[in-house]
């Protein structure tokens, strides 16, 4: 196979590069939210398939792709928390509002 190939869904695009002496993976690249990400793979169609997700996800306007694994982890913890404190106080508040009023005060 050659490499890099280019998997593209409407607007959106990813590249994997193959493996290299120098680094023996798979390496998939995209940009999310303007900025460069990486993942690597062990295998080839686990990069293709991966590759193809994410294309899918971008071109429909999801900003997911652009949270790191701890960005994302932290993101899931807070809107749990949100949720047991709204069936606590019977409130409901944003995640957005939440960390505004945090900032703020």
């Amino acid at each position: 196979m050659r490499f890099p190939k280019r998997i593209r869904h409407r607007r959106a695009e990813a590249v994997i590069y193959g493996k290299s002496k120098a680094y023996p993976f798979y390496r998939l690249a995209y940009r999310a939210n303007g900025r460069r990400r990486l993942k690597s793979f062990s295998t080839d169609s686990e990069a293709k398939s991966e590759a193809e997700r994410l294309v899918r996800e971008l071109a429909a306007g999801s900003q997911a792709p652009a949270l790191s694994a701890g960005q994302a982890r932290d993101a899931l913890a807070a809107l749990e928390r949100l949720q047991s404190c709204r069936q606590t106080t019977g409130r409901t508040v944003g995640l957005l509002a939440a960390v505004s009023a945090f900032c703020e005060g």
